[in-house]
């Protein structure tokens, strides 16, 4: 849809005349005198407007040369007025096919399905919050991402708390539950812990891990089991893959510390 560009147009509309006589048209007829209807620039000018403001209302740009404008501009108002929203587009990007998607309530959990094909349930945050430890170290295979996840725990038993709900007899692989003990995981990720006495002023002192890990180690931690001392601090590094480095900056003779240390 266009505005007529005929060479005798003029660029602003003329003042629109007053309501004469609301009607049809008609080709006239001479038996009764009655004559043929005059096609008016106002009357034309009004037409024009009105479909130019529905096309320009449904977001389209006039085009000469496009006679479906109004067609696509209608159709695009209709939708977006009768579900009061403007509609998500279903497919049609980077690797997605044309299958239809099903979004929907089952009476308790939102569902999806493509197609036929029922994908089940969604999980909301919160369902998953019983497996953010077990989810999280899956995927690490760094000691900088590892750590990063790992860094809020800082105590035995803030760890040892949340490692009850994934060291089970069903969930490993082989294991030793004593003070100083491991748990091989069926991911083939191994978890170990152990107790040291450590001297004050301890610098990168090597204590041996409970078993070696096959490939290597990834994070290892270390904080004190007995009285913390009122300045200075402990702190542990993997070394290889049997032994970590351990240090004690505290004043006052030796410190017992709980160590954990994390491989594969």
């Amino acid at each position: 849809m266009f505005k007529n560009d005929d060479p005798t147009t003029v660029a602003t509309r003329p003042v629109q005349t007053p309501v004469v006589q609301p009607g049809y048209f008609t080709d006239g007829n001479s038996a009764t005198a009655v004559p043929a209807t005059v096609v008016r620039a106002d009357w034309a000018n009004t037409i024009t407007d009105e479909i130019l403001n529905v096309v320009a209302g449904a977001g389209l740009t006039p085009s000469k040369t496009d006679n479906t404008q109004l067609l696509a501009a209608v159709r695009a108002l209709v939708a977006a007025g009768a579900l009061g929203f403007t509609p998500v587009q279903q497919g049609g990007g980077a690797s997605q096919g044309t299958n239809k998607v099903y979004l929907g309530w089952d009476g308790a959990a939102l569902r999806a399905q493509v197609d036929a094909t029922d994908l089940g349930r969604l999980a909301k945050v919160s369902d998953l919050a019983p497996y953010a430890l077990a989810s999280a170290l899956a995927g690490y295979v760094t000691n900088a991402a590892l750590a990063a996840d790992l860094a809020g725990y800082v105590t035995n038993g803030a760890l040892a708390a949340d490692l009850a709900n994934y060291v089970t007899t069903a969930s490993v692989a082989s294991k030793s539950f004593a003070v100083s003990g491991y748990a091989t995981l069926a991911s083939g990720l191994i978890l170990q812990w152990g107790t040291a006495n450590i001297p004050s002023g301890t610098v990168n002192s090597p204590v041996s891990l409970p078993i070696a890990f096959p490939n290597a180690g990834l994070w290892a931690g270390i904080s004190y089991w007995s009285a913390p001392p009122t300045s200075g601090a402990c702190g542990a590094q993997i070394n290889g893959t049997s032994t970590i480095l351990v240090g004690n900056s505290a004043a006052g003779g030796t410190s017992g510390c709980n160590f954990y240390a994390i491989g594969y």
